[in-house]
């Protein structure tokens, strides 16, 4: 990249077909030999690439019957994929290998529909200095970023003479957790968030009930942060401990807690969260049983949340 040459860097989706599409986001990462020299007296931080492999993108579909009430059919897709690269930067190696894997499971009946699935991501950076390097560590260094992105969608609806009612469902998560070989940026990040609506209308009656609920937890060594949301609404903030200068040169580019603590949460944001609010229900509106065609699958909503 410094050869004073141009450079173009492209990325393209392997086996990609026209009945979909896919949303990429490459990211570049640049060393200088030493970000304190400018650029017309620095040393070139010369490299090369040395490996690179990549495995065959494997996919899988399933079709057969559902054997769970009000489903018809069920589709099972899964796929997986790795990448590895080796090269030299300066006078050490580095070695990157990732992989990725996605599952989903997609049921559909009359009038229920539920989707389960999970994405998955595993990257592993190693560096090792060589033999002359000046390093005052020559053991080499390793760390592991993994993530968790697990869902559930379920749209139902129903009717009879006099009734109609909708019922929707998400429960989402982003997981992150980093591993180093020497500890200093182990981190463990969470976010949850669980939404469902139902509407319910007779001849001479209306029901709407929302409900909506986050959390967020971060965890690392001596420093810990959680958040609680209801209808809209932080209804929980604590935190412990403090971030030494290292962990937040590590952490803060890859985790938001380098934001504001929950000391500078304005008083209109930090509160509990209003029943109206978090129920949705008309003013006047009494609320009565879902209809009983709903009943019998709570057990499945459950089981599969």
């Amino acid at each position: 990249m410094n050869d004073m040459e141009e450079h173009t860097i492209s990325i393209n989706v392997v086996d990609n077909n026209n009945q979909g599409s896919w949303f990429v986001d490459p990211v570049l990462l640049l060393e200088f030999a030493d970000p304190d020299v400018s650029v017309d007296d620095a040393t070139p931080l010369l490299g090369e690439l040395t490996d690179y492999r990549s495995a065959p993108v494997v996919v899988g579909l399933e079709v057969e019957e559902a054997t769970d009430p009000g489903l018809d059919i069920q589709f099972t897709t899964t796929g997986n994929a790795t990448l590895d690269i080796t090269g030299t930067i300066g006078d050490s190696s580095h070695t990157v290998s990732y992989t990725l894997g996605a599952y989903n499971l997609n049921s559909v009946g009359a009038e229920l529909g539920v989707t389960v699935g999970e994405m998955t991501s595993t990257a592993t950076s190693t560096w090792n200095p060589s033999e002359s390097s000046t390093e005052s560590s020559t053991d080499g260094h390793s760390r592991t970023v993994s993530r968790r992105y697990p869902y559930t969608v379920i749209s139902d609806y129903a009717t009879t003479a006099n009734d109609f009612q909708i019922f929707g469902y998400v429960d989402y998560a982003d997981a992150t957790d980093v591993v180093s070989s020497d500890g200093s940026a182990d981190a463990s990040w969470m976010i949850h968030a669980v939404s469902n609506a139902t509407y319910n209308r007779t001849n001479d009656y209306v029901y709407n009930k929302q409900y909506g609920v986050t959390t967020e937890e971060f965890t690392t060594e001596g420093f810990s942060q959680a958040y609680a949301s209801d209808g809209g609404y932080v209804t929980s903030a604590k935190q412990s401990g403090a971030l030494s200068d290292a962990q937040q040169q590590s952490l803060c580019g890859t985790f938001d807690v380098c934001s504001p603590t929950p000391a500078n949460l304005t008083a209109p944001l930090m509160r509990a969260a209003p029943t109206a609010a978090r129920n949705g229900k008309h003013a006047g509106d009494a609320e009565r049983s879902i209809l009983p065609f709903r009943n019998h699958r709570t057990a499945f909503v459950a089981s599969h949340a």
